[in-house]
């Protein structure tokens, strides 16, 4: 679980009792539309998840040329040394919340998987 000091200048808070009567409106309203028109409704909504789906793939090609970057083994204490390096001769800035949200795009996407025996992160391309 992420720590509050993590993640710097944001802090949640709580929903005044406006806000929670805004989405319970927006709520009646949403089921009302649905009720009256639900073949627009379906349309808008596969509209939105089709473009959904489109900017996947493009963030999953924008992994993948990246990880192309990457030696096929790494040491398991260098992986984010070896990122940070890869992040750089792309022109990013090396920072830690970058390195950290795309080692993990990379694992959930199984692009970066640990060897048990050679204790070194593998880099598969074929995901």
């Amino acid at each position: 679980m992420r720590n509050w000091k993590d993640s710097p200048g944001r802090v949640k808070r709580a929903k005044t009792f406006r806000q929670i009567r805004a989405g319970i409106a927006r709520a009646k309203l949403w089921k009302e539309r649905w009720e009256l028109y639900p073949d627009s409704m379906r349309a808008n909504l596969d509209k939105i998840n089709g473009t959904r789906k489109e900017d996947a793939a493009k963030r999953t090609e924008r992994l993948i040329t990246f990880a192309k970057t990457l030696p096929s083994k790494i040491q398991a204490g260098n992986v984010r040394q070896e990122i940070g390096k890869s992040l750089a001769a792309f022109g990013h800035r090396n920072e830690k919340p970058d390195i950290e949200r795309i080692l993990s795009a990379m694992r959930r996407r199984s692009m970066l998987r640990f060897d048990n025996v050679a204790l070194v992160w593998m880099v598969a391309l074929e995901c």
